[in-house]
């Protein structure tokens, strides 16, 4: 019975632990943003970090007009006779649809997104840079 509170307790004591030193996200993409310029062996400079942004599929702007152009030209094909517009539309439909593909799968990688401006020091002149970084849900850095 003693033993039982007392291995309860250990856990407890561990799991408040892990939690109060656990970092935030924005402090987790913070450093591996700067553990990936690190590794591109850059004389660089940090200077500000932007706020933390889950990215959503659903909310991405090329995603929106990928779908509304997907409709409009299914649309469209379904009141047509001419083959030539036709044809047009079929391509525009396709393109849609592989545009909308290709976003589906880049979303699927990255949950993440931060910005951050540094300078970059070469051996005449400081160029000043801002970037957008994304990451993946483990705060990995996502092309």
């Amino acid at each position: 019975m003693i033993m039982r509170k007392v291995v309860k307790l250990a856990l407890l004591l561990g799991a408040v632990l892990m939690v109060g030193c656990s970092q935030s996200p924005q402090k987790q993409a913070e450093e591996a943003v700067l553990k990936h310029l690190k590794g591109l062996n850059l004389n660089y400079t940090p200077k500000q970090f932007g706020q933390l942004n889950s990215l959503k599929l659903r909310e991405d702007s090329d995603y929106i007009v990928a779908k509304d152009s997907l409709r409009y030209y299914k649309k469209e094909l379904t009141k047509m006779s001419n083959q030539f517009r036709m044809a047009s539309m079929q391509q525009g439909a396709k393109r849609m649809k592989y545009n909308i593909q290709e976003l589906e799968l880049l979303y699927k990688k990255r949950k993440y997104s931060i910005s951050h401006t540094y300078s970059i020091v070469k051996a005449d002149s400081t160029l000043n840079v801002s970037e957008d970084f994304y990451l993946s849900s483990s705060f990995k850095i996502v092309k």
